[in-house]
């Protein structure tokens, strides 16, 4: 009979770890708005850019070059309004949950990378998984449509954003959650999901 090899410490935690959440649609919808984001912060990037260099040389705005200030200043409010989003959809990116293991004294989350290409794997202690919190994601609206997107917020030792976990996911283990995330999924669930 023949021996198997012996398992490498990292194949020893590996196989003994249990998927708890896995998120791969909201992530393909996540990914695209971090794209789109890119490139409407490179269209922002060009426009202020473009009125700082021009702002009041069309006939509609009187022919006359404006004011070095008062062109830096609109320049700048576009392009940082494209900055802005970008910048606010890596943050996302990067606290955004796609998958969540659980061993018996290590928790490993992978995230998105905040370009949205790949993941990126934060692996801790199981001791330094901190509070975790219901929203509901619910919006109401008299003429568009209405949104139902609850997540969990998930916080951790050494850093200062909670991770998100949306629970439109594919795989949603509840019982060895709810021992991960006290109470937030329990709140989840009397929600009426």
């Amino acid at each position: 009979m023949a021996r198997p090899f012996p398992l490498s410490p990292y194949r020893a935690i590996v196989s003994f770890m249990q998927t708890l959440f896995t998120n791969s649609a909201q992530v393909i919808k996540v990914r695209c708005v971090v794209w789109a984001s890119m490139l409407i912060c490179a269209a922002t990037l060009y426009g202020g850019w473009s009125i700082f260099q021009s702002f009041g040389l069309s006939p509609g705005d009187g022919g006359v070059l404006r004011p070095f200030g008062e062109r830096l200043a609109f320049g700048m409010f576009v392009a940082g309004l494209g900055l802005v989003f970008a910048a606010g959809m890596m943050v996302f990116a990067n606290i955004y949950v796609t998958n969540l293991e659980r061993g018996r004294d290590k928790v490993i989350i992978d995230t998105l990378t905040p370009w949205g290409v790949g993941t990126r794997r934060h692996e801790m202690d199981i001791a330094h998984v901190g509070a975790a919190a219901f929203h509901k994601g619910r919006t109401r609206s008299f003429r568009g449509p209405s949104v139902n997107a609850p997540w969990i917020s998930l916080r951790t030792a050494g850093r200062r954003l909670p991770f998100v976990l949306d629970l439109q996911a594919e795989i949603i283990e509840i019982g060895p959650l709810s021992a991960l995330a006290e109470g937030a999924v329990s709140d989840w669930k009397a929600d009426g999901v």
